[in-house]
């Protein structure tokens, strides 16, 4: 189900390795081949599926503070807590990520984590904290 939106948790669940709930540190900007990606340092707070990441772990992003694309999601914002779905990266660096589909991220506000993922997706605008794991998990 690549470069597809998602519709439920367990498709989205299914294309990733590994969902957590994470809270991004620094980030820079890398170009390759003159197109940028944002590199997040991530810290790992807990594993909700999947293979357990490294406790710390970066999340690589389409585009920089200079470039957004509607198709993206949102960059990751230091000291924010998210609920990530995450892929290995194709670097083949295993500390290195990506956010499964652009669409498998949500961020924590007060007691709700909201959708900051690429936007058209079917998938749902917010979860309670309390009861996401067992949303996530089905």
């Amino acid at each position: 189900m690549l470069d597809a939106y998602f519709t439920t948790f367990a498709e989205l669940r299914a294309e990733s390795t590994t969902v957590v709930r994470a809270t991004a540190g620094r980030a820079e900007v890398e170009r390759v081949n003159d197109i940028p990606f944002t590199l997040t340092q991530v810290s790992l707070n807990d594993v909700i599926a999947g293979a357990a990441p490294p406790a710390t772990f970066t999340v690589s992003q389409l585009g920089g503070p200079d470039v957004a694309s509607p198709n993206s999601s949102q960059r990751l914002a230091e000291q924010r807590q998210y609920l990530l779905f995450l892929k290995p990266s194709m670097t083949g660096d295993p500390t290195r990520f990506m956010i499964t589909g652009d669409q498998g991220v949500y961020e924590l506000t007060g007691d709700t984590y909201g959708f900051v993922g690429a936007t058209g997706s079917a998938l749902p605008n917010s979860l309670p904290a309390t009861s996401a794991t067992a949303l996530v998990k089905g």
